[in-house]
């Protein structure tokens, strides 16, 4: 008896380093030429799903923590929601105008809702399941922010962090995106200058990346504060994305990626060059980094060597022959699911020696 307990809690433990060890997160792509692609990011060859949407039509993704993608596209403002699983399958879709009507930003709101940003400056804070609905308890849906919206971030709280083409960047109520949000101070500084991307800290501090390569960290609860700016100097637009280590992965527009401490941002912690435009980045669970360009190119890189991909992965430098505008990781379902079921096992046989 003792020896099949023993066999038992061997077999269990093996699940659980299984479960724990394994690597893949899926990876959603989206392009500039209507393209839409679920990759297995340590293998990106293969494709997991993909939808077409049509030649020069620009793509724009975000995924909440349910594993769904509400999909923003330029034609007509049109958006649905899809799963990560199977882009192929949608549901729930809207149009927000007309020919003129692109939308420029997909960011998640509160309760996994999303909010969706347009070329005229409008914001619409949607139900997950039907996003021709506002969002259940929210008001405000539709309120124009100026000009194009560029970035829509959500704080730790539920409320929103959005930035235009102006240059300005608004915190706004997660139930009434006309106010600002509660324990705000300060709402709509404008910087005068385009901002291109926004990540937020575990501490809710906010990294704002301008267009020519400025770089300034701001607490949410006072954006007219800074806790410290960069300037790289770099022509085009740049891009900012959160690790959990603090860190913040930064690109920009000749090819250059930089990993910084958000509140010191001078001192580099790693960097690498990739020659063409940054279009957008993303990190897994791990911090390896993950980055799109200009010319098509995705490449996964090790957390702590920006110049190596990982050990064990490959399609790294994969060419999609379209720029990329969003990338979305999330870890893959049977991995928790062989993680959760180790660990069911063994107090299972603990129950019942």
């Amino acid at each position: 008896m003792k020896k099949k307990y023993a066999f038992d809690c061997l077999v269990s433990a093996l699940v659980v380093m299984l479960g724990a060890t394994a690597q893949a997160d899926l990876l959603a792509i989206s392009s500039s030429n209507g393209h839409l692609w679920t990759r297995d990011h340590s293998n990106l060859g293969p494709d997991v799903s993909e939808a077409n949407f049509g030649g020069g039509i620009a793509i724009r993704a975000a995924l909440n923590s349910l594993g769904e993608l509400a999909v923003g596209r330029s034609d007509f403002a049109n958006a649905d929601v899809r799963p990560i699983t199977s882009v192929s399958s949608d549901c729930c879709g809207a149009t927000f105008g007309g020919p003129a009507n692109s939308m420029t930003a997909v960011g998640v709101a509160e309760n996994e809702h999303f909010a969706l940003g347009m070329n005229d400056g409008s914001i619409f804070v949607r139900d997950r399941t039907n996003l021709g609905a506002t969002a259940p308890g929210v008001s405000g849906d539709g309120t124009i922010f100026n000009t194009q919206i560029n970035a829509i971030a959500r704080l730790s709280n539920g409320h929103l962090v959005i930035a235009n083409n102006n240059g300005e960047v608004f915190v706004r109520d997660k139930n009434d995106i006309t106010q600002v949000a509660p324990g705000a101070s300060a709402d709509g500084i404008n910087f005068g200058v385009p901002i291109t991307s926004l990540a937020v800290t575990a501490n809710d501090d906010v990294v704002i990346a301008l267009s020519g390569g400025v770089i300034d960290t701001r607490p949410w609860f006072n954006i007219a504060a800074s806790h410290g700016d960069i300037n790289f100097a770099i022509s085009g637009s740049a891009y900012a994305a959160v690790r959990s280590d603090g860190n913040v992965l930064l690109g920009f527009g000749n090819g250059q990626v930089f990993v910084r401490n958000p509140l010191n941002l001078g001192p580099d912690v790693d960097d690498a060059s990739f020659g063409f435009a940054i279009t957008a980045l993303a990190v897994d669970k791990n911090d390896n980094s993950i980055i799109g360009d200009t010319l098509g190119q995705v490449f996964v890189r090790d957390a702590n060597n920006l110049g190596q991909t990982p050990a064990g992965f490959s399609g790294d430098g994969i060419n999609f022959g379209e720029s990329i505008l969003s990338l979305n990781v999330v870890p893959e379902p049977s991995t928790a699911l062989l993680l959760a079921f180790g660990v069911s096992l063994i107090g299972f046989l603990r129950r019942i020696r």
